[in-house]
């Protein structure tokens, strides 16, 4: 059996688009994707458990800003 696969070059490039010099890159998409997806779902618990509003976008900011 040949070594095919110790061949292989993984280096694919981060950059989805480069638009006037500003990149979007991969990490940073599905970073954003995540924290709104947690937003949406963490958001949906509040309100299913009727728990004001008013705690939970302070506590989202905060979980923001420390992660």
């Amino acid at each position: 059996m040949s070594n095919l696969l110790l061949a292989i070059t993984w280096n694919p490039d981060p950059e989805i688009v480069n638009i006037f010099g500003i990149s979007l890159r991969y990490y940073g998409l599905l970073w954003v994707i995540g924290l709104a997806c947690a937003f949406y779902v963490v958001r949906y618990q509040y309100r299913d458990k009727k728990i004001s509003e008013e705690k939970f976008e302070p506590l989202f900011f905060f979980a923001f800003l420390g992660s």
